[in-house]
Formats: C-alpha cells, structure tokens, sequence
C-alpha cells in the first residue's frame, strides 16, 4: 500500500503536506541566506546559490516535474532578490531541475553520492544555460560561477539533503 508519505519518496504521487511545509520553510530559509550570507561565503567570484541546491535537492527525490516546479520557484526568488530579469533565472533553474529530476528513473535510491554529483552535475546544467544566456558576462567570470560554484552548491546540498531525505523516511 502506498502511503502519501511514501508515494512522495518514491516519485510516484503527490508529496505529503508535510513535506510540502518542509519545502516551503527551507524555500524561505534559502532566500534568507541567499540575500544575506552567500555573498560572503564567495570563493573566486563565486558564491554558493542556496536556492539551487534546494530544487535540485527536491529533483533528485522526486521526479521530474516536481523538480521542474522547484526550479521555477527557485528561479522565481533569485530573480526577485537579484533584481535582474527573471527569464534567465527561470529558464535555467526549471531546464537543470527537470534534468536532474529525470536521473530519479536512473537512480533507485539518492545517496550522498547521488546526491553531490546530482547536485553539481544540474549547478554546471544551469551555469551553462546562464552562460549562454548572458553572454555579456566574461569567460573567467563564468567559468568561475559556473564551476567553483558548482562545487559550493554540493558542499551546501549535504544537509539539504539530509532534511529532506529525512522527512521522507517519516
């Protein structure tokens, strides 16, 4: 028998409301940090982006179009705290969670290890369609968001993962 609590932990039904609370409460914990604390954990121009670990956290647990629903999200608030247009973050974000959601049909359980190269595997994803979609930006300056920067979204994935990971064993 498949339970809400275990359909949404196996990709195949709607997530419970808990686990759609738990999604809000670290949505808004990650645009809090991502406003205040992630321009001072930058690393050679690049900053860890909270929100994108988060949808692609929530890529790897569900499916595909869940985790393309958390990327428009995701997209939607980094626009909104940037203040730069909101088609490149939207577009990026939905493509590279879709993506990443798609390896759940790949991958019978998200691991730890799943879940840091899932999560920069969709980073560098997203930091390609950027690149390409802002071509104004320079070569190292991209390659510095796109990489080092995929390297900090993993380090900040791990306890994404836990808690979400968490609460679909609850």
């Amino acid at each position: 028998m498949i339970t809400p609590t275990t359909a949404a932990a196996t990709g195949s039904g709607p997530p419970s409301w808990q686990a759609v609370v738990l999604y809000f409460v670290l949505l808004m914990a990650g645009v809090g940090l991502q406003a205040t604390v992630s321009s001072h954990l930058g690393f050679l121009g690049a900053q860890p982006d909270f929100l994108l670990a988060l949808a692609l956290c929530v890529a790897l647990l569900t499916d595909a179009p869940l985790g393309a629903s958390a990327g428009f999200l995701s997209g939607l608030m980094m626009a909104a705290i940037s203040g730069q247009t909101m088609g490149t973050y939207l577009v990026t974000r939905t493509v590279a969670a879709w993506l990443v959601g798609g390896l759940r049909k790949r991958f019978v359980r998200a691991g730890v290890l799943v879940t840091l190269l899932g999560v920069g595997v969709g980073s560098l994803i997203a930091g390609l369609l950027y690149g390409l979609s802002v071509p104004r930006i320079g070569l190292y300056h991209w390659l510095s968001l796109t990489f080092v920067g995929a390297g900090l979204n993993m380090f900040v994935a791990l306890p994404v993962a836990v808690l979400l990971r968490w609460q679909t064993r609850t």
